[in-house]
């Protein structure tokens, strides 16, 4: 909230968190079990979008030794980050105890952003460094539908699928949308982000997007080899939308550009109607897809934000 709070100009706000920070994130004390997904687009982001909002040194400083202290991550034959690791210990990365022995797509594909923005103020390669490999690694595993990649995948290196399943949504989502934001961090220099999106983004068009009867889109699930699996498309898959959009506006390269963007603007008529549709306004977790229409299948709330988007 670092940076909400300085761009809405809520300064005595802002000092308060600031002074948090200043002499409560103390990364040389902590011995914490974390997640480093979670630790890297909250925290590490967090704390990098303060830096480049109010140029105050302590942000940049704090974040670099928070991620110096999670180096035990990429301790692993595919350059993949374990998802789990303590602080400060440089041996502790390990797997979820939910999901042992694999790594989630989503997880390892969403530090890019974060880690090549480190390099860059810091003049330190060694994290965008270790964001490319990972990346390398993670687009180089191979499905029945290239440009398309499972929602968890294996220590070997190159890494196997685990998953059978193919999903923008959970577990997924986040490694198709920071192809295309890295992309535009570079300004579309980085090609080897530029063409996994360029290929991710036209294979996700012919096999993972489906049309409603209002002339909405919606987007469902297929299996590692391609076949179908199931109409169900969580609100996570929301932010879609906006990545089509972005990407028919600025890509050079692109084509079909009238294609992404009327996908994107599909989707996006899709979440926002299924919001609006409810008693409450709010989305649902997820819907179904039957009778030409959207419906809700899981009806809990838990403050998914991606249709902001």
């Amino acid at each position: 909230s670092l940076d909400t709070l300085w761009i809405m100009n809520l300064k005595e706000e802002y000092e308060i968190a600031h002074k948090w920070v200043k002499e409560n994130f103390i990364v040389e004390k902590m011995n914490t079990n974390v997640s480093y997904f979670e630790t890297v687009i909250r925290i590490v982001g967090g704390l990098l979008s303060a830096y480049e909002l109010t140029a105050d040194p302590m942000f940049l400083e704090r974040v670099q030794s928070l991620v110096d202290a999670m180096d035990g991550v990429f301790k692993t034959p595919n350059g993949l980050p374990f998802p789990q690791v303590t602080v400060n210990n440089h041996d502790s990365g390990k797997f979820h105890d939910w999901s042992p022995n694999s790594f989630i797509s989503g997880e390892a594909g969403t530090f890019q952003l974060e880690y090549k923005t480190l390099s860059r103020y810091t003049n330190d390669p060694k994290y965008a460094n270790w964001a490319d490999k990972a990346f390398e690694s993670l687009i180089s595993t191979t499905t029945g539908v290239s440009g398309l990649y499972p929602t968890t995948v294996n220590l070997n290196n190159p890494p196997n699928p685990i998953s059978d399943k193919i999903t923008f949504g959970g577990m997924a989502d986040s490694l198709y949308e920071y192809m295309l934001k890295v992309s535009v961090q570079s300004n579309f220099t980085d090609t080897k982000y530029l063409n996994a999106y360029l290929k991710s983004s036209d294979a996700a068009i012919n096999h993972l997007v489906g049309s409603t009867s209002d002339g909405g889109k919606y987007m469902f699930q297929i299996s590692s080899t391609g076949n179908f699996l199931s109409n169900e498309m969580e609100e996570l898959v929301c932010f879609a939308g906006a990545m089509f959009a972005l990407g028919s506006k600025y890509i050079p390269e692109l084509k079909n550009r009238d294609v992404h963007f009327t996908t994107g603007e599909g989707l996006t008529q899709s979440c926002y109607k299924g919001a609006i549709s409810t008693n409450t306004g709010i989305a649902p977790d997820s819907w179904n897809f039957f009778g030409g229409t959207l419906h809700p299948s899981n009806n809990k709330y838990i403050l998914r934000p991606e249709t902001v988007e």
